[in-house]
């Protein structure tokens, strides 16, 4: 969990939102029960948080005299350059539950990958209702030790979180496979590879 620099923001407009990202803040909107509020993040905070975290992490503040808890519901990047221009987030509040969608983590890839083996990705983001108490920032899933054949599923992941944990995505979906890696095509006869066309190509400018 985070501690971030929170503004009130009144600036709306294409130009005055241009404005506020100059000066080195990044614009968002806290969505609340009753009311949305404008707000902005000093950008150096914020990008720190999200290298560590990203949508479904939880984020406390202080807004003037209140202390606000929320979750990141989505990030907006530019295109080109990938850097974070406005950020949504939802208001936590204690005693009620919420639906949030956080990130998959699969680390031993290193441990089941070779030659013959591929680890397929299957689901990056799984959908969760707890209380604001209960949430986690992500699933994460290790698969040192599998081999070929074997899947992980919804169902497998519930078993490894709190039960006050309520995964709403299927029990039955598949999240990560290990398979065999597909054989290269070898070519047929007559059929020369490019590499082969490309030495023919050079012994031919060595006669000439």
């Amino acid at each position: 969990m985070s501690k971030l620099t929170v503004r009130k923001r009144t600036e709306t407009g294409s130009n005055k939102v241009k404005k506020v990202r100059d000066e080195g803040l990044t614009p968002g909107v806290i969505y609340g029960k009753n009311e949305n509020i404008l707000v902005s993040f000093p950008t150096n905070e914020l990008d720190r948080h999200l290298s560590y975290h990203g949508v479904g992490s939880r984020v406390d503040f202080r807004y003037g005299a209140k202390s606000l808890s929320c979750i990141i519901k989505d990030i907006q990047r530019n295109p080109v350059t990938r850097k974070v221009v406005h950020v949504d987030l939802q208001l936590l509040v204690e005693g009620e539950k919420i639906k949030v969608k956080i990130p998959v983590h699969v680390h031993g890839r290193e441990n089941v990958e070779d030659k013959r083996t591929v680890v397929q990705d299957t689901l990056h983001e799984i959908e969760i209702f707890a209380y604001p108490k209960d949430l986690i920032d992500n699933i994460s899933i290790d698969i040192t030790g599998k081999v070929i054949g074997d899947v992980v599923t919804i169902a497998d992941i519930a078993k490894t979180i709190s039960a006050e944990i309520e995964i709403l995505d299927d029990p039955d979906r598949q999240v990560v496979l290990i398979v065999k890696k597909a054989a290269e095509k070898e070519p047929e006869e007559g059929e020369e590879t490019e590499e082969a066309v490309a030495t023919e190509a050079a012994d031919d400018l060595e006669t000439l």
